[in-house]
């Protein structure tokens, strides 16, 4: 929650990575992000979140989206690319936002792990472009859409 960013921010960004890193070490990271594959009933560890502002986001976690583009180490889903279809957007718009764009948004909610909406512009640099985003081994694009006001 907020209280856990919080602390992240007040000990220079190193408290959350220290958890994380002791998390995983002690064997409690969930195996489905662990592997990268879909949450199911076989998923051992404990999933946990919060509800974090995307103001206390961490910057670096936009640069790592944007350095995943840049060495195209990020994946696709399916649903993503019917949804690109629906608005008549590229994977270049994929790229284009994340790029251009800010965090928007960080929902916590999801045993399988943080995901986070950028919004940004396609590549025409007009047409405003929303990318949900987590981190599964590569960076995995859930869902990209036409962010309408």
């Amino acid at each position: 929650d907020e209280n856990l960013m919080t602390m992240d921010v007040t000990s220079g960004r190193t408290w959350m990575a220290e958890i994380c890193r002791l998390w995983i070490e002690e064997g409690l990271q969930p195996s489905c992000i662990r592997d990268g594959i879909p949450h199911d009933d076989s998923c051992r560890g404990v999933h946990w979140s919060g509800t974090s502002h995307a103001t206390l986001c961490n910057p670096q976690i936009l640069k790592t989206m944007r350095q995943a583009v840049m060495d195209q180490a990020y994946v696709v889903t399916p649903h993503a690319l019917l949804e690109m279809r629906e608005d008549h957007l590229d994977v270049v718009d994929i790229e284009s936002a994340i790029l251009t764009g800010t965090i928007e948004r960080v929902f916590e909610d999801d045993p399988r792990g943080r995901r986070y909406e950028v919004v940004g512009t396609a590549c025409d640099l007009s047409t405003p472009v929303g990318v949900v985003a987590r981190f599964a081994g590569p960076l995995l694009i859930i869902t990209v859409y036409e962010k309408r006001s």
